[in-house]
């Protein structure tokens, strides 16, 4: 395969914002997507291809490791074995791990490239140097969103809005980190409903697309397996070419680069993260001690019953020495 594709490059879309500062609609932003997307669909579907390969590789490595390993398991202990097996599952899922962000990072690559026709190859040459920092951005994103999720749930939708651009400034700014995800935020201030009802729009799309597509492949039942590869393979790369366009569009509205942070941003990000996750201790601990407090009354229920026959007794009593009404239509009568 050449590692240049022979389309012609990418034009202008003609969703770019206005002078006047106007944001592209959903149905423009998509027009703009499915013009990249079709034109560098080759390309986009062989990044995505590889860590694909690459599972199905280690899948059959570690089936054979396994059928070699119960031969010879007679001559090593159990948990030997196990421990073997527990060190090959953790190396892989390393190795498919770093691959599958170097996938995303050369996507991107990709996809900012379209003009240039840049190829596989290059893309995920250039892509190398984002590994480190993709992962631990995203180590931390998921941290803050999840903090936010843990305090009361709509922080956390606000920060996943907000923080979505922060993996394409890596790429396409060179910032990193918490860098990136406060140059993301400031591209989204001021727009945030916009983005969250164009993200919406796509969200809609792409499960819509997704049903049909199970639907198609369930007639026939051992290809239903595909669907998931299928969906990765050919809607994942039009789906962060959306989330592109997105950037790219809000990146021009703000004269080509990020406004610098507001005071106070990161402080009040890091306050919410932080008491969300203390929530998460304080909630675990106190569904452990009504469980606790209920095991307690049950196990003395079961140790003492006499406790619970003279409770029973004695309301018994009460209500034979009281005087106990009922009201009928007709008035009260009393027993």
């Amino acid at each position: 395969m050449n590692d240049q594709e022979m389309s012609t490059p990418v034009s202008t879309p003609m969703s770019a914002p206005t002078a006047s500062g106007s944001f592209p609609g959903p149905v423009d932003t998509l027009q703009e997507t499915w013009v990249i997307y079709k034109s560098r669909f080759k390309t986009f579907a062989m990044v995505m291809l590889l860590p694909m390969v690459l599972i199905i590789i280690m899948a059959m490595v570690g089936g054979i490791g396994a059928g070699i390993l119960g031969v010879v398991s007679g001559s090593v202990s159990m948990a030997s074995g196990i421990m073997m097996v527990g060190i090959l599952a953790v190396i892989f899922i390393v190795i498919i791990m770093i691959f599958y962000i170097w996938a995303q990072a050369a996507l991107v690559v990709a996809i900012q490239n379209s003009g240039e026709n840049m190829g596989v190859k290059e893309s995920y040459r250039k892509a190398k140097r984002f590994i480190l920092p993709f992962f631990l951005t995203g180590i931390l994103m998921g941290l803050i969103i999840m903090g936010g999720f843990f305090f009361f749930i709509i922080p956390g939708i606000i920060f996943s809005v907000w923080f979505m651009f922060a993996t394409y400034i890596i790429v396409i700014e060179d910032k990193k980190y918490m860098g990136a995800m406060l140059a993301s935020r400031e591209y989204v201030r001021g727009r945030w409903w916009g983005i969250l009802g164009r993200l919406l729009f796509m969200t809609l799309l792409y499960l819509i697309v997704s049903l049909l597509l199970n639907v198609v492949l369930s007639i026939i039942p051992f290809l239903l397996i595909l669907a998931s590869p299928i969906a990765m393979l050919f809607l994942t790369p039009f789906m962060m070419t959306y989330v592109f366009v997105l950037y790219k569009n809000l990146k021009a509205l703000h004269g080509g680069s990020a406004p610098a942070p507001k005071k106070g941003t990161g402080t009040w990000t890091a306050v919410i993260t932080i008491l969300g996750w203390i929530m998460v201790p304080l909630f675990i601990g106190g569904i452990i001690m009504s469980v606790l407090n209920k095991q307690g009354d049950l196990e003395n229920d079961i140790l003492y019953p006499e406790n619970t026959m003279m409770y029973d007794e004695s309301d018994t009593r009460l209500n034979l020495d009281g005087n106990d009404t009922e009201s009928t239509g007709f008035g009260d009568y009393q027993y």
